[in-house]
């Protein structure tokens, strides 16, 4: 896919690539005067991407489908043909070390955690899931090591204890776009470089069984993996004769804790759910089948 921009290159200004899927990263780039000619990249697997062709059809932007640019060598060559600098945003590839050479001043990445804390590819689920409720982001350069090369900026914001994946990404892009708009106003070659310390984790992206709600786990476990994993409909939950998938949920104290566990005690406007001291109420969910008002989810009854 194809679309040409227009705006007249010029030496006074930056050429930029952007690779991924968060908008307001792109956006930045779009919004500044300081690039004047700009190139586009996307992965066709995320559903997140149409919003970046809707942005680069609106701004008449050349845009491509780079599902596997390592072995795409000519849209390769094209893309980052006397780029100055690469800006990534949610990229689902690794870059090889002769790529990451190929702009002037190298690729910019945009990492959703306060590194060198989470690094890997799956950084909010991992915080989600250990009940933090600080999140950071980081802008870094790339080197071949994962998320480990020098850092130009980051910060930490704090979110409210009932907030989901998509609300945390979402306002973490929001300011890392505004603080990308603001570093483009100075010379690229005056942006930091602050070397990481590299005593730190790396996490592995997570897989789809993880998101299982066990009835065995606590109210608490089972929140922090909707929080995690709901967006992916990964959080599952296997009742009588059926199962759920919730998107969205909030946990809060049981006024009557006498309602017992694992028992539905209201269907609307919101589906309630006991779960002993606490009452787990779905706001967006999926079931196989109609629930009722006092049944008892539970696919098996645990003796007392």
């Amino acid at each position: 896919m194809y679309r040409q921009r227009n705006k007249i290159e010029s030496s006074e200004g930056y050429k930029a690539v952007f690779l991924g899927y968060l908008a307001p990263i792109l956006k930045a780039l779009i919004d500044s005067s300081a690039v004047k000619n700009l190139i586009v990249g996307y992965e066709s697997k995320y559903p997140q991407s149409q919003k970046i062709i809707e942005l680069c059809e609106i701004h008449k932007i050349p845009v491509f489908c780079v599902d596997n640019i390592e072995k795409e060598a000519a849209l390769k060559s094209h893309i980052f043909l006397n780029a100055d600098i690469a800006v990534v945003g949610a990229f689902g590839q690794i870059l090889s070390k002769d790529t990451l050479k190929l702009p002037k001043y190298g690729f910019l990445n945009f990492h959703p955690s306060y590194l060198p804390d989470y690094r890997g590819g799956s950084p909010i689920e991992e915080g989600l899931l250990r009940g933090e409720h600080i999140f950071g982001y980081t802008f870094h350069w790339l080197v071949e090591d994962v998320d480990a090369g020098p850092m130009v900026y980051q910060e930490r914001l704090e979110f409210q204890a009932f907030s989901h994946y998509p609300e945390i990404l979402n306002r973490l892009s929001e300011r890392g776009g505004e603080v990308l708009f603001s570093l483009l106003n100075d010379t690229i070659a005056n942006w930091p470089r602050l070397e990481q310390s590299h005593n730190s984790s790396f996490y592995y992206s997570r897989k789809k069984g993880e998101g299982t709600l066990e009835w065995s786990e606590s109210p608490e476990i089972w929140f922090r993996k909707i929080k995690a994993f709901g967006w992916r409909n990964w959080a599952s939950l296997e009742i009588r004769q059926g199962s759920i998938l919730i998107e969205e949920a909030i946990l809060h104290r049981n006024l009557n804790s006498s309602l017992g566990y694992g028992k539905v005690v209201a269907t609307k406007p919101t589906l309630k759910i006991s779960l002993g001291k606490f009452q787990l109420s779905l706001v967006r969910y999926q079931s196989s089948r109609a629930l009722l008002s006092d049944e008892d989810l539970m696919p098996i009854r645990q003796s007392s």
